[in-house]
């Protein structure tokens, strides 16, 4: 389980030919948005296998509730946004490509 507070809204892809995995949230509990998509706009990678980056375009935005699924897919820029005052607690699966 992991729980996000707010980061500085950084969104975040991983590198697949560095590290090839599809990740899988679970929200369990808080509420919020998960925005998923579109194309980083000036990249920086922050170690092999991770790319960080503020702004981003055509991206989508999913309301995030306890219950709630999603799947991302490795090269996919995603970020979660937190509602006011919130955190949102999450199971996370990362399911790798051998």
């Amino acid at each position: 389980m992991v729980t996000i507070a707010p980061l500085g809204g950084l969104f975040e892809r991983l590198d697949s030919r560095a590290r090839p995995a599809r990740w899988s949230l679970i929200i369990k509990s808080g509420s919020g948005a998960v925005q998923i998509g579109g194309e980083m706009v000036d990249p920086r990678k922050t170690d092999a296998s991770n790319v960080l980056e503020p702004s981003i375009r055509g991206v989508q935005t999913f309301r995030a509730n306890a219950g709630d699924y999603f799947n991302i897919p490795p090269d996919v820029p995603h970020q979660m946004l937190l509602d006011p005052g919130k955190s949102i607690t999450c199971l996370v699966v990362k399911v790798r490509k051998h």
